[in-house]
């Protein structure tokens, strides 16, 4: 009684699924909408009503804008925007392009995620929710002109998922049947992807780990090994770091030189400090 089904139908790429979770839902994902992709019913949104930070990789990628230039920032595999969603909060000015392949999933974002307010540069509807968050860019004047989503349906990898002059920062969120998907296994995507940056710029990738699902039942924790492995071949010397979620062993990884964590950490709102310990070179 606690879990009401929205919608669930199939669409070209998906099973597609959103539900909505009573706040009084004994889970971590109590008062939430979710979208769950794939037969074995995979996350790849969540929209908590109340909060804006999820507890999960999704709140890494609100990291990531202190240590780039200035810039748009790529989100590939945009799901229903729970990354967007986050940045826009935290750094409201920035131009977010996202890309998705199924347009099914974009019109769940746009009816049951918010999608539509970033789309049109609103502010965030929960300025204030989380504790601490001041000292960050989601200070802005009533009427400032603010970032937008501008959303891309199609290829995330294909040569025309680019702007002009760079992206300053990509975040790489793809999954296919319920797994990260295989040219993210090959050292060659990621060096066409890092062909894609500005100088300076960073790649922030989900790379699974044991808590993902796959149809094809391979294990989720083998594949996580092997995109961090071509991550590193092709960002030797030390340009990869790593932060992994526990218990669950999701691991994040991001390229560039390691960071300073006491600068980094000065940059972001203080409802991320905690998670900088986290990430090893």
């Amino acid at each position: 009684e606690d879990v009401k089904v929205l919608t669930k139908f199939r669409s070209r790429h998906n099973l597609v699924q959103v539900l909505e979770i009573s706040r009084r839902a004994d889970s971590t994902l109590a008062g939430s909408r979710v979208l769950l992709l794939d037969r074995p019913g995979n996350i790849h949104s969540v929209h908590f009503f109340f909060k804006v930070l999820t507890g999960s990789y999704y709140d890494s990628f609100a990291m990531l804008p202190p240590l780039i230039p200035p810039g748009p920032i790529a989100i590939l595999g945009l799901g229903a925007g729970t990354a967007a969603r986050i940045i826009h909060h935290f750094w409201p000015r920035l131009e977010i392009h996202g890309w998705e392949m199924d347009a099914s999933v974009v019109g769940v974002g746009r009816r049951y995620f918010g999608m539509l307010d970033l789309e049109n540069g609103k502010p965030s509807d929960l300025a204030g929710m989380d504790e601490d968050e001041e000292d960050n860019d989601s200070g802005y004047c009533s009427g400032e002109e603010l970032g937008k989503l501008v959303v891309h349906i199609g290829d995330a990898l294909a040569r025309d998922a680019v702007v002009q002059g760079g992206f300053a920062g990509i975040i790489v969120d793809l999954f296919w049947q319920g797994r990260v998907i295989a040219p993210l296994q090959r050292a060659r995507t990621w060096r066409e992807l890092g062909e894609r940056l500005k100088p300076g710029g960073r790649i922030m990738v989900n790379c699974g780990g044991s808590c993902v699902e796959a149809e094809d039942r391979r294990d989720g924790d083998a594949t996580m090994r092997e995109t961090v492995a071509a991550l590193m071949e092709a960002f030797p010397g030390g340009g990869v770091s790593t932060r992994t979620f526990f218990p669950h062993d999701n691991c994040v990884a991001m390229t560039g030189a390691f960071p300073d964590l006491a600068a980094w950490r000065r940059e972001l709102p203080k409802c991320l400090w905690p998670s900088v310990s986290e990430w090893r070179p």
